[in-house]
């Protein structure tokens, strides 16, 4: 086995732009009122344990949904086509918002202070 005085590595023959090593700016609470619901669903569902999912929870309850621990997904009170209140709940696997059709325990929700 012959072994070499050369390094094994060498710099890239390209060049990265300045812009590629800046920190992405910081994201404030305020900015996620001005995003769609959805996309609030979005940074909760696929970024757990960063705090993208952790100011997104706090956004949603703000706007009136509410986390169910047993079920999972994410809870509102509106009012359906007979103005009804009625709960409507976010399936993450289809991506919509549907009318609950079974009694939701409300026991079940986390409490603002435990989101």
């Amino acid at each position: 086995m012959a072994t070499s005085d050369q390094p094994l590595r060498r710099d890239p023959d390209y060049n990265l732009p300045h812009s590629y090593y800046m920190n992405p700016p910081v994201m404030k609470q305020g900015h996620l009122q001005k995003f769609a619901v959805e996309t609030l669903f979005y940074m909760f569902f696929n970024m757990p344990k960063e705090l993208y999912q952790a100011s997104s929870a706090v956004e949603l309850y703000s706007r009136g949904w509410r986390y169910h621990k047993v079920e999972k997904t994410w809870f509102a009170l509106q009012e359906d086509q007979a103005r009804n209140l009625r709960w409507v709940y976010f399936d993450p696997n289809t991506w919509e918002k549907k009318y609950a059709t079974k009694h939701v325990e409300q026991s079940g929700f986390l409490t603002e202070d435990r989101r």
